[in-house]
């Protein structure tokens, strides 16, 4: 079960890290940056297209030993090297909470990126004790190579979507000394910049359950998080546990719920979005291919790795390249192929952006 306040330690140490990043939004003089419109000579350099797609990639289990590495276990060297390369060519991360709600952030020229953990497994953020008495995020689990990297990168951005399941919070599969801090945990992620989600209460299978317990699982969850964290995070977006959506022909209402929201026990519960497990980059919500019910990831795989990268290295085109202003949508008036087709200018307009069209030089 998961710990309460009453089996955490009395005097628990403290969790030391880097303090949340400041929003770039507002340091001296971006905030100039974001509310002026981009010169001809800045689009012919940053080719801004904010049309295209993002990678949310997709990650379980975190181990040292490449032995153990499966479909669902990834190496933490692994990890530091995608996180470089994602560096390299010039991605940048931010909050899923900021795709959803159609508000990207990124410098000019940025590829954003979101980093989004299922299961919420003890590799993903594991404490250990410093020299000074104080617990801090073990470099070699998740959590401490992001620490490491955005304090070496401050212009990579900062994120991360944490799906947490309440009996298994960052203690699984089988490191229970580290359930007592579970709560210390959630209030950390929060006050650093991080994202709480939820992943149903117990890991269901949503494909065949009754109203009831489809309720149950969601509404659960989304009350456990908000009990923990009562400033809010992200708990209004659900990452499905195995891909399991509800069959449309028997639980036609459960899709309903899905998208309207529901009523339990007395108190109205609505999800932004949920992610689905795979298996490709989503298109951005100004696009006539999104769904926020439906957004799909990259599993971080050797073998979806491997052929992403190719692509993005390949042809960079098709990525969602930032304008740097998140109330503009600016995009070239010729799309690349792939996304041909996709752009939704009146429903980019309907959330109350400004649409910005320009001829990308080479283009028409």
């Amino acid at each position: 079960m998961t710990p309460t306040s009453a089996n955490t330690p009395e005097a628990p140490p403290v969790l030391v890290g880097t303090p949340q990043a400041a929003d770039l939004r507002n340091t001296p003089g971006t905030q100039q940056r974001v509310g002026m419109a981009l010169t001809q000579a800045d689009l012919a350099l940053h080719r801004p297209n904010e049309a295209g797609l993002i990678p949310i990639l997709q990650y379980h289990v975190f181990v040292t030993d490449p032995a153990l590495e499966d479909q669902y276990t990834h190496v933490i060297d692994d990890f530091r090297a995608q996180l470089a390369w994602l560096y390299e060519h010039d991605f940048y991360v931010v909050p899923l909470w900021d795709v959803f709600l159609n508000q990207i952030y990124a410098p000019p020229g940025k590829h954003p990126v979101v980093l989004t953990f299922d299961d919420s497994t003890a590799g993903q953020f594991r404490l250990l004790p410093g020299q000074d008495g104080n617990m801090i995020p073990d470099p070699n689990s998740a959590i401490g190579v992001l620490e490491e990297v955005f304090a070496a990168h401050p212009d990579f951005g900062r994120g991360g979507h944490f799906a947490v399941l309440p009996d298994n919070c960052f203690h699984f599969p089988d490191e229970p000394d580290q359930e007592p801090y579970c709560d210390q945990k959630l209030r950390w992620l929060a006050e650093h910049g991080y994202e709480v989600g939820i992943h149903t209460l117990t890991h269901a299978n949503l494909t065949d359950v009754m109203d009831e317990r489809f309720q149950r699982e969601i509404a659960e969850a989304m009350r456990w998080v908000r009990e923990r964290i009562p400033n809010g995070s992200a708990e209004d977006i659900l990452t499905m546990p195995l891909g399991g959506y509800p069959d449309p022909e028997v639980h036609p209402a459960q899709w309903k719920m899905l998208r309207e929201g529901f009523t339990y026990k007395g108190e109205h519960y609505r999800l932004l979005g949920s992610l689905m497990v795979g298996s490709e980059p989503t298109y951005p919500p100004g696009s006539i291919k999104w769904d926020p019910i439906l957004v799909p990831r990259i599993q971080m795989i050797d073998g979806e790795v491997a052929t992403w990268w190719s692509v993005f290295e390949e042809q960079p085109e098709i990525l969602y390249a930032s304008d740097g202003n998140p109330n503009t949508i600016t995009v070239p008036t010729v799309l690349p192929t792939w996304i041909e087709g996709t752009f939704d200018r009146a429903k980019a307009e309907a959330d109350g952006k400004t649409v910005v069209e320009y001829t990308a030089p080479g283009g028409d």
